[in-house]
């Protein structure tokens, strides 16, 4: 470019510059946007877990108390003049733990049975004169009255004397003896505790998640302190919960014929119920739902779901709950860093190595 001047130099210059620009502009519009635009899906580490048939079997920390603990009362006052059961003795239903003296009830029953007597012989006779027509229907009726009030009085006067002899109500220990010869009692004082050991009762408190796994009738085994253990059934769970604990009472009866074990011994009591679907998953899967509800996290085509269920067995680190259909994808690990509908990659446990990484990934 000999002889050129500085301004046609100057104007090639910018040519060149302008056509190098244009190039490299139309090739950059056909690239494609950079990977880091799209954003990569979250791992988790899910468990193939099967479902199996488990009993549902509560367990309750429990006490032993006797069947039936009763003072028996006098029905009618008078001294004690005897109490032929030792303390500490099994006395059958019927038998007389404290004689109270006859004093003049002995009397009265003479008395009564001689009316008695003499009554039926006057009904007698008017019912013959009657006959003969020498007596009148309500001459008859009055003779008849006068007879009903003679055997209601002699009735009395025995069942006054009968009252003398308090008897045991069933057959029982008698564990306490309140009153002793030479007491003068009342009617309605104690004269000894009876206590019935057999069958025996075995007593828990239920909170509201638990009582529910609970039917009357149900097999129970209870374990207790002192090693026994006894085999029943539940006879009784409360409808209302106690106002202080908000627990429900729960008892159960078993035999207890040699009367070996006794009322007020800890123990725990095991009740079995229904038959029903059930998953072994690991502790660590549990979760707790935005509401608060127990549960765990399943993946179901590709997209995470929370389920709620309802633990009932613990062994160790695993524990079986009940809530869950079919076999499921479980999340072991990432659970507490995903939410319903997400979806997430999987990896399975059981790949080894790969689940290891994917497990670094969720840390």
């Amino acid at each position: 470019m000999k002889g050129a001047s500085p301004l046609a130099i100057s104007l090639a210059v910018a040519g060149v510059l302008v056509a190098f620009f244009t190039i490299g502009t139309l090739r950059s519009g056909d690239e494609a946007p950079p990977e880091a635009e799209v954003e990569a899906l979250f791992k988790v580490v899910v468990d193939r877990v099967e479902p199996r048939e488990q009993r549902l079997t509560r367990t309750f920390r429990a006490h032993t108390e006797p069947y039936r603990d009763v003072v028996v009362k006098a029905e009618t006052s008078g001294r004690v003049i005897a109490t032929p059961v030792e303390l500490g003795a099994f006395v059958a239903e019927g038998d007389v733990l404290c004689e109270l003296a006859v004093d003049e009830r002995s009397a009265r029953v003479k008395e009564a049975r001689a009316a008695l007597a003499k009554a039926r012989l006057d009904n007698d006779a008017a019912v013959k004169l009657a006959a003969d027509g020498y007596r009148s229907a309500t001459q008859k009726a009055a003779v008849k009255a006068t007879l009903d009030l003679a055997e209601a009085e002699f009735e009395t006067a025995e069942l006054a004397l009968a009252r003398t002899k308090i008897r045991a109500p069933f057959a029982g220990v008698v564990d306490e003896r309140v009153a002793e010869a030479g007491d003068l009692l009342q009617a309605g004082a104690g004269c000894a505790r009876l206590v019935q050991l057999d069958p025996l009762l075995i007593v828990a408190d239920a909170a509201q998640d638990e009582v529910r796994d609970v039917a009357v009738g149900a097999p129970v085994r209870a374990r207790l302190a002192d090693g026994r253990v006894l085999d029943g059934e539940v006879r009784f769970a409360a409808s209302a919960a106690d106002a202080m604990t908000r627990t429900f009472r729960i008892e159960a009866t078993a035999p207890n014929p040699d009367r070996a074990a006794r009322g007020g011994v800890f123990a725990t009591l095991h009740v079995s119920g229904e038959a029903l679907e059930a998953h072994a998953i690991p502790r660590s899967a549990l979760v707790l739902s935005d509401d608060g509800d127990v549960g765990v996290r399943i993946v179901e085509g590709g997209a995470v779901r929370f389920v709620p269920v309802r633990p009932f067995v613990e062994n160790g680190d695993e524990i079986v709950v009940a809530g869950l259909q079919g076999p499921v994808d479980l999340i072991v690990r990432g659970q507490g860093f995903v939410g319903d509908g997400q979806e997430v990659t999987v990896v399975r446990a059981a790949d080894g190595p790969a689940a290891v990484l994917a497990q670094e990934s969720v840390q």
